[in-house]
């Protein structure tokens, strides 16, 4: 009997791939931008920015660790994640930039970085699923 790779495993080690990529470069940027922001803002919204950054940046660590051990929480916070991405994409150009950005591209900006988080949540929810024995397709 030999092991023949699937596609779904390939399907995996992809999603796999990409989410430790956008967790880590998340944990890396929250943790060596957000709290350095942070001292330097001088408005509220800039505060805002800086305090989604280094959460993404916590909430990522939590995710990457979750998926690591298959733990059913780290889907909470892969969704904790999303919301601090998503926040900190809708707040930087309002707050480091106001009135240089058009609403639509603050409102553009958020929206692709909704469909990216949006993504990766639904990876990380494939991936802490059992994966079920291969299906013969042929008879």
């Amino acid at each position: 009997m030999t092991n023949k790779t699937t596609v779904a495993s390939y399907k995996r080690i992809i999603a796999y791939a990409v989410c430790y990529l956008l967790f880590g470069l998340s944990v890396w940027l929250g943790f060596t931008q957000g709290p350095n922001d942070f001292f330097d803002s001088d408005t509220v919204l800039q505060r805002v920015c800086s305090t989604a950054v280094t959460l993404y940046g916590v909430f990522g660590l939590g995710a990457g660790i979750g998926l690591a051990r298959r733990e059913s929480w780290s889907l909470v916070m892969t969704r904790a994640w999303c919301v601090a991405i998503v926040t900190a994409a809708i707040a930087a150009p309002l707050g480091w930039a106001p009135g240089e950005t058009p609403w639509w591209g603050v409102a553009l900006g958020g929206i692709v970085t909704a469909a990216l988080a949006f993504g990766v949540l639904r990876m990380v929810r494939m991936l802490l699923q059992r994966p079920g024995p291969p299906s013969s397709s042929r008879v």
